[in-house]
């Protein structure tokens, strides 16, 4: 085991507590159940990415030619022409 000392905002730290009512009250526990699900989530990511993969690269390329020949401009621009 491993004892940590940590500082987190008043959000996080209500969260935290929210999830280990689940477990007994146990913090450490609670870190545990999110450092594993992130795991699952990381799986489920590559698994959607590959999944759709010809989709993506498709959808990138179609933006960068829509920006190399003008038809779409970033965020910047906008607020500039419209003086936000």
């Amino acid at each position: 085991m491993v004892t940590l000392s940590i500082e987190i905002d008043e959000s996080a730290d209500r969260v935290l507590r929210e999830l280990a009512e689940q477990h007994g009250g146990d913090l450490g526990k609670a870190v545990e159940e999110l450092l594993a699900s992130r795991e699952g989530f990381d799986l489920m990511a590559d698994d959607l990415e590959h999944g759709n993969e010809d989709y993506l690269k498709r959808q990138l390329d179609r933006s960068l030619r829509d920006f190399a020949e003008g038809r779409v401009v970033d965020w910047a621009t906008v607020k500039a022409r419209n003086n936000l």
